[in-house]
């Protein structure tokens, strides 16, 4: 029995030494949220992330018989916090199915962002795959698609006398093509295009189509386990529905995003990493900004 248990603990072992971590011609690759990620992995990650939004809407309900005067201004702040497990699953070099479970909840900071907007709280679930379309010694290109769907539950005062509850659900596709390039073992450049799709339904309904591109850019401090990493993107909503103005109220208007992040990860084992990155996001042409922190564990087999 003996001899049983140390062979497994040696295969064990092998696997571990042998895991598959995510590199291109000797520099290891670190995730970045802005970035859809290009490698073909087995991989299982927790990821913690929490925050502060402020943003500027104009208040529009006309189907809610809100019993006070709505200013037609005002300056909103919410903390929002999220906790997500995802995992991806290789079934070939080249293909590997992915998936991921999210929840979290957004807390207005204020009166009057509470009394308009109120909270929320969401649960997610997004099924995909990764197909790499080409890979050569320092570059490759793969082919992403994400199916997600997301459930919602919101408390907003300005609904009365109407129900304050509201249920409903945001519905997305969202393909994608990402890329990673290796111009020195020290430095890795990862850069995606994706499209999203989105059918938006709480309390009322509405079509969102989002075009985002985003680049990064990771330097490896070795002989240190460190890997620095800082990324950015740039997204535009189109394609609204402009008679819906719940979606309108809740997203702000149709705008450009610009979105940045950076971090530093700790490569704790060679098939575990830690990561902590700090991100902030700023809509083009009014004064809504997130900031926000999270902690990411990733596990690669």
């Amino acid at each position: 029995m003996s001899s049983r248990i140390v062979i497994l603990a040696l295969i064990a072992c092998s696997a571990v030494a042998h895991a598959q971590v995510p590199s291109l011609d000797g520099h290891r690759y670190v995730p970045s949220s802005l970035v859809t990620w290009s490698f073909v992995d087995t991989e299982v990650s927790s990821t913690s992330q929490g925050g502060v939004t402020d943003f500027v809407i104009e208040p529009n309900f006309p189907t809610f018989a809100a019993p006070i005067q709505l200013p037609r201004q005002l300056d909103g702040r919410f903390l929002s916090a999220t906790q997500t497990i995802a995992g991806s699953f290789a079934l070939a070099d080249i293909f590997a199915l992915t998936a991921q479970l999210s929840g979290g909840g957004i807390v207005p900071l204020d009166a009057s962002s509470a009394l308009v907007l109120g909270g929320h709280g969401a649960v997610g679930e997004v099924i995909g795959g990764a197909l790499r379309l080409l890979r050569t010694d320092s570059f490759q290109l793969t082919l992403r698609a994400d199916f997600d769907a997301l459930e919602v539950e919101s408390i907003i005062p300005a609904r009365l006398p109407s129900s304050l509850r509201v249920s409903g659900h945001v519905l997305g596709v969202r393909p994608a093509l990402a890329a990673a390039f290796t111009p020195t073992p020290r430095v890795g450049l990862q850069g995606s295009v994706t499209v999203e799709w989105q059918d938006f339904d709480v309390a009322t309904t509405d079509d969102i189509t989002t075009l985002a591109g985003a680049i990064a850019a990771s330097v490896s401090l070795d002989p240190a386990p460190l890997t620095l990493i800082v990324a950015t993107n740039v997204l535009h909503e189109f394609g609204r529905d402009v008679s819906s103005l719940t979606a309108e109220a809740v997203f702000g208007p149709v705008r450009t995003d610009w979105n940045m992040e950076g971090g530093v990860y700790f490569t704790v084992r060679n098939e575990l990493d830690l990561g902590l990155l700090f991100g902030a996001e700023l809509a083009a042409g009014d004064h809504n900004e997130r900031l926000q922190g999270s902690i990411r564990l990733g596990y690669y087999f």
